[in-house]
């Protein structure tokens, strides 16, 4: 079985060096890897050229003479697959060595239409065993469970390429949460899904990445993903689509808004108008299946209790997983 590697580079060859080792130990080779240079702006493009010269990995670089974002990116990356699996590797982040062996030999045994793994985060070289549906036990797990559940990020999900090919599911035009609106396209279209509790891919935090930089620009990005996603889950998937909302839209932004210091009452009429989207959210049934620190968070947030929602941020690197 061959899997296709899709990773969006932009300035970030010198962040690369984990993951480059990590592709390179891996025991199981059958795999290809596609990095799309996002319009680097530095030496990113050449430096991974040499790489390539000497390296004996299936490697290929697709080069974009300007900086798009990383989905129209990973697009043209999704144009030049050849593997039956393809999976999603942010430039910074790393795998276990044992990655494609154990999920090539799950799939050899089980050909699901998504295959989800849980991750570590890493945070100054400590790793934090988190969940990718948090609540679930392993084993095959519906659609719309998946739907409601599942972390918005691209990683830790495997897909098949012909599902994603014949359903032509794309990444938005969007700087942030584009993987959020990809995942979810794509799940739907997933007859069969199964949970691996693996922790087999490393998401390393970075303070100074996109994704933790601008709270009012990133929130802006939530806002039109999720419209995006409304107009084409509301008719089948309503409340599983009020759960996307709960997570990343309310819980999300709220939770960074505190992170950053913003005044109480910013925040509270910020909570307000929110929930005008869905004034009874907090009747939503997938929010028994939250992990812990979701359901402590959305008490504070239900609540107003802003200064418990700002402790809560401090402590959740350290103590919730």
């Amino acid at each position: 079985m061959k899997f296709s590697i899709i990773t969006s580079m932009y300035n970030s060859y010198n962040k690369m060096g984990k993951y480059l080792k990590s592709l390179e130990r891996q025991t199981y080779k059958n795999f290809e890897v596609i990095i799309v240079d996002d319009g680097s702006t530095d030496n990113s493009y050449f430096e991974i050229k040499n790489y390539i010269n000497k390296s004996d990995l299936n490697l290929k670089i697709i080069r974009q003479n300007k900086n798009t974002g990383p989905g129209i990116a990973r697009n043209i990356g999704l144009e030049n697959i050849s593997g039956d699996y393809l999976l999603f590797i942010d430039s910074d982040d790393y795998i276990e060595d044992n990655f494609f062996y154990q999920i090539n030999n799950v799939l050899e045994k089980k050909r699901v239409d998504c295959l989800i793994i849980d991750f570590y985060r890493e945070i100054n070289s400590r790793k934090i065993l988190n969940s990718s549906i948090p609540g679930s036990v392993e084993g095959y797990i519906n659609k719309n469970l998946a739907l409601a559940l599942s972390t918005g990020s691209v990683w830790c999900k495997i897909y098949k390429s012909e599902l994603i090919k014949k359903n032509n599911v794309m990444f938005p035009d969007l700087m942030r949460y584009e993987d959020m609106v990809f995942n979810k396209r794509a799940l739907t279209y997933c007859d069969s899904i199964l949970y691996y509790k693996k922790p087999l891919y490393n998401y390393v935090y970075n303070k100074d990445s996109i994704v933790n930089n601008n709270a009012y620009k990133k929130i802006n990005y939530a806002f039109q993903a999720f419209d995006l996603l409304e107009k084409e889950l509301k008719e089948n998937f309503p409340e599983e689509l009020e759960a996307i909302f709960i997570r990343e839209l309310l819980y999300s932004s709220v939770l960074m808004l505190s992170s950053k210091g913003y005044d109480n009452k910013k925040i509270k009429n910020f909570i307000k108008d929110l929930e005008k989207k869905y004034p009874k959210w907090v009747e939503n049934k997938y929010i028994k299946k939250f992990s812990l620190h979701h359901k402590i968070a959305l008490k504070f947030i239900h609540y107003r209790f802003v200064l418990g929602m700002k402790l809560l941020d401090h402590l959740k690197k350290y103590v919730f997983k």
